[in-house]
């Protein structure tokens, strides 16, 4: 994403596109798990009126919208804990693919996969057109 002007915003992005994901699934009582101590204990307050960084507030709050209505919960992993993220995110930007027919790994997938389905169906303006574009 070119709007990502930090890696607080590019992990606050992915969670509001995994929610609007999740959402399209009609998943309930789902569990998200980042390895940013800071986003987490963010979202996990009370009060999210003030984001640790004002850029992050368009995601954080979509991401809030969609998780609210479905009952889940954000926990902090470890980063050791997070190898396999980091190896499919370095795979998918080394990817010249733009499609995504080999996304879906579980072995019991149905050759019309309701993943694929569901991320073909997510416009990704729902989560860019609302950051702020950089000078």
């Amino acid at each position: 994403m070119v709007t990502c002007t930090s890696v607080l915003m590019a992990k606050a992005a992915s969670l509001a596109l995994a929610a609007i994901v999740i959402h399209r699934l009609n998943i309930n009582g789902c569990s998200f798990l980042s390895d940013c101590e800071q986003l987490v204990q963010f979202l996990n307050k009370a009060d999210c009126s003030t984001p640790p960084d004002w850029r992050i507030k368009p995601f954080t709050q979509t991401f809030l919208n969609h998780a609210r209505t479905m009952s889940s919960q954000v926990f902090k992993i470890s980063r050791n804990h997070n190898t396999k993220t980091n190896v499919l995110a370095s795979q998918a930007l080394n990817s010249q693919a733009s499609h995504l027919e080999k996304l879906c790994s579980f072995e019991h997938c149905f050759s019309q996969c309701f993943v694929v389905q569901a991320l073909q169906s997510v416009d990704l303006n729902d989560v860019t057109i609302l950051a702020p574009r950089c000078c």
